[in-house]
């Protein structure tokens, strides 16, 4: 009711907060408004993603997306709560085309080339899109996935970041291609580029759940809904891109063919495109797989082992799952990865 009402806000609960039967502001929580959203045009902040940048085990970093385009990045890095806020002074770490809305929770990385960046010198991770109410079924305004670099520089916009290419993307064969070798100007001095990002190109394709980072990828999905007023179905894709560039892996990292052996023959196809002024036809690997017709919209991504699980939205005849090989990870389990409880006999 004050004068922050309708903006996008970070609520900060403490655990030992309420405890005297009242919920008190300043004392059992905090929250730090935006700026951005009125009381007559009303803003939301979505799930957040919570960063411990120094391992001691606190919350340092926070980014969370609103419905007005925007990720903020928040400062908890003080050990006192009044020095907390917006990182970026007033501004989004970055502002994506308009309605553009950013309703996934972010996955933050490491920068996947630039260990000695500015701090944070993180990767965040994230798609646009919303399908909270039955009417956003029938938005078609283009939305993008976004590989944002944070450096501690804020305001951020698409102008800022490197733009990715279809080299292929053919409904019929359920295949996409990206650049594998889009190059972003990390290191430049003048004109540096904060990130890449894609723009999905089928109309009303938008992403609406997390993603997934493994070896250098980030796997997520993106749902195209049927826009008829009784249908509850759709289609979408299964998406596998580069960190560093959001472009096609430079090996194949999924099964395309699901015929159980990932490798060049059948899981890459052949491109032609220009190199300085030449032409040349190279075997790249598929960055994207339409869900089988039959099993509807996808959900999250999820990964067991050397498998990416995905969900359909389909229920005729119980539930839907798309299953696929992954490469074997180069990634090696460290530390505790189990624990037991002794329980004393009576």
């Amino acid at each position: 009711t004050d004068e922050t009402g309708g903006q996008s806000q970070l609520f900060i609960l403490f655990l030992d907060g309420g405890t005297d039967g009242t919920w008190t502001y300043g004392t059992d929580y905090l929250r730090i408004p935006t700026g951005s959203g009125t009381s007559s045009d009303r803003n939301a902040l979505m799930t957040p993603a919570v960063i411990d940048l120094d391992g001691n085990g606190t919350a340092d970093r926070v980014y969370a997306g609103d419905l007005n385009s925007n990720l903020w990045g928040f400062d908890l890095s003080s050990t006192n709560p009044d020095e907390w806020g917006v990182a970026h002074g007033t501004n989004p770490l970055f502002t994506a085309a308009s309605n553009q809305p950013v309703t996934v929770k972010p996955t933050v990385i490491k920068h996947p080339t630039q260990n000695s960046g500015s701090s944070p010198n993180l990767m965040i991770l994230f798609g646009t899109g919303r399908f909270l109410a039955d009417h956003d079924k029938t938005k078609t305004d283009p939305q993008s996935f976004y590989g944002v670099w944070d450096t501690g520089i804020g305001g951020l916009t698409r102008s800022n970041l490197a733009a990715q290419n279809f080299l292929l993307n053919e409904d019929t064969q359920r295949a996409r291609i990206l650049d594998p070798d889009l190059r972003v100007r990390y290191d430049a001095r003048t004109g540096r580029q904060y990130g890449w990002y894609i723009n999905l190109p089928s109309a009303g394709e938008r992403v609406i759940s997390n993603s997934l980072v493994r070896d250098g990828i980030v796997y997520f999905n993106t749902i195209i809904p049927d826009v008829s007023v009784c249908a509850s179905g759709g289609s979408g894709w299964e998406m596998s891109v580069k960190t560093e560039n959001g472009g096609s892996p430079d090996a194949p990292v999924f099964d395309f063919n699901v015929d159980g052996v990932i490798r060049t023959a059948g899981d890459t196809a052949s491109v032609t495109r220009e190199h300085d002024g030449e032409s040349s036809t190279e075997d790249i690997a598929f960055a994207g797989r339409k869900m089988d017709a039959d099993k509807g919209m996808p959900t999250a991504p999820a990964i067991m082992g050397n498998r990416r699980y995905t969900a359909g939205t389909a229920t005729d005849d119980g539930a839907k799952i798309q299953v696929s090989e992954l490469k074997e990870s180069a990634a090696t389990l460290t530390g505790r990865l189990s624990w037991k409880q002794l329980i004393p006999s009576q």
